[in-house]
């Protein structure tokens, strides 16, 4: 049997949206307090882009890359 499920079931029902200069550790933590997956990118009321936290993962992991190369070069010099 398939369950069909309802739109208001499935949806957030209040849009939690950021803008262009929120930092991306700010959108992790909004993303994790309010358990979604998904931000839209707000600019002047209109979405211009939306954030997925896959973006914020690679973007995180990426920087921990970096941080871990800067430490390791900083301790065999």
């Amino acid at each position: 049997m398939v369950q069909l499920w309802s739109r208001d079931e499935v949806m957030t029902k209040k849009l939690i949206t950021v803008t262009r200069d929120c930092k991306i550790d700010q959108c992790m933590e909004i993303m994790n307090e309010k358990r979604i997956r998904h931000l839209p990118v707000l600019e002047n009321k209109k979405i211009v882009g939306i954030v997925s936290i896959r973006d914020v993962l690679k973007i995180m992991i990426e920087e921990q890359k970096e941080l871990i190369n800067h430490l390791q070069k900083f301790i065999t010099t």
